[in-house]
């Protein structure tokens, strides 16, 4: 798919596979290679832009390839290789076929069934990786595969550097960089590892942190410590937590969904209006999403007749769907609101919206 494939003809443009002599051919022809540098280096690079780096440097090792192998690989295609899953099966299996011919002719013993044993894992880290789109998981384990990722692409550099040292000195000019990295590569890697790090704690090591109170059993209805405040629990793997990990100053009680950034809080606005509230609570959900809609249900309840609003808004947060939703009720105390939110991929938010709006729109002030 990504190579003119020419399995039945003589690799003539390829002395190298053959006997000791040159390893560059065609328009390669006098190119330098990437010094061998610590493999850490590279997982650096690979971490740090998320698996950005690793479709630029698909394209340099396949461009090393067809200078070691004379075989006529087109390497722009590669860059589309680690993220087009399709494309790998039949991609990756050429690339370790002539890995394997290069290793051979310079008397390296090639890697056999760990070359497949790669290729499997990386097919199935692939795979887990589109899954993230659709479905939420803890921040860690989106974190382990990306560092899972990092850990194969430079398994596999290693096997060039391997070939690389094998070659002599008249056979290709090897490019090296004192300080390891060339000057792009250290403007990308000194603000962008610190910068990935303290993110990284914030999406696996922080909800760690959020100290849990009691675990919310489905079915069951949580009353407020002062009975002023209820709703019915119809979901699994709520809890209610201490306060200060999502509401703020007017936040009652606060309560942690089944996946990170799904919340939700009780809160009391003392001297403020429904249409306060409402007005204030839409412009912050404008600002969190983009391309943001909302809308709302006004009634009147209870023998009070006080105000009710049962309001949502939808957009997007980060490429993935989000959603506001709360019910208002105001009262001769003030007004009270249940705020839910949720910021998570397709599916698991498709699941777990009627849940989180069944919730909402049943809270009740005492």
């Amino acid at each position: 798919m990504h190579t003119d494939v020419r399995d039945n003809e003589p690799l003539d443009l390829a002395p190298g596979l053959h006997e000791p002599g040159p390893a560059t051919t065609g328009s390669d022809l006098g190119r330098p290679m990437k010094s061998p540098r610590p493999l850490i280096l590279d997982f650096l690079l690979h971490f740090c832009t998320f698996g950005i780096y690793s479709l630029f440097w698909m394209v340099a090792r396949i461009r090393e390839l067809r200078q070691l192998s004379g075989y006529s690989f087109t390497p722009w295609l590669w860059f589309f290789t680690p993220i087009v899953v399709l494309a790998q099966p039949i991609a990756y299996p050429k690339m370790i076929k002539r890995l394997d011919e290069v290793e051979q002719a310079r008397g390296l013993a090639p890697w056999g069934m760990i070359a497949w044993l790669w290729l499997g894992l990386l097919l199935v880290l692939s795979v887990v990786t589109i899954a993230l789109n659709w479905v939420a998981v803890p921040g860690w384990f989106a974190t382990l595969c990306l560092l899972a990722w990092a850990a194969l692409c430079v398994w596999l550099e290693s096997r060039f550097n391997r070939i690389k040292r094998s070659l002599g000195e008249t056979e290709v000019a090897l490019k090296k960089h004192r300080a390891g990295y060339s000057v792009l590569e250290w403007v990308l890697v000194v603000p962008l590892v610190p910068l990935v790090l303290g993110l990284l704690f914030l999406t696996d090591v922080e909800p760690l942190l959020v100290e849990e109170i009691e675990t919310l059993a489905p079915g069951s209805a949580f009353l407020g410590d002062h009975g002023e405040v209820s709703f019915k629990v119809t979901g699994d793997n709520w809890s209610r937590v201490v306060p200060g990990a999502f509401g703020d100053q007017y936040t009652l009680y606060e309560f942690r969904g089944p996946h990170d950034y799904v919340h939700m809080t009780i809160n009391h606005f003392p001297e403020s209006t429904v249409d306060d509230v409402m007005d204030w609570r839409k412009d912050m959900a404008h600002e969190d999403m983009s391309l943001s809609t909302c809308d709302e249900r006004r009634v009147l309840s209870g023998r009070e007749l006080s105000v009710v609003v049962h309001y949502s808004c939808r957009g997007s947060s980060a490429t993935e769907p989000a959603l506001w939703t709360g019910t208002v009720v105001e009262t001769a105390d003030g007004t009270y609101e249940m705020l839910g939110y949720m910021n998570i991929p397709r599916f698991s938010f498709s699941q777990l919206e009627p849940e989180i709006r069944a919730m909402v729109r049943g809270f009740e002030v005492l």
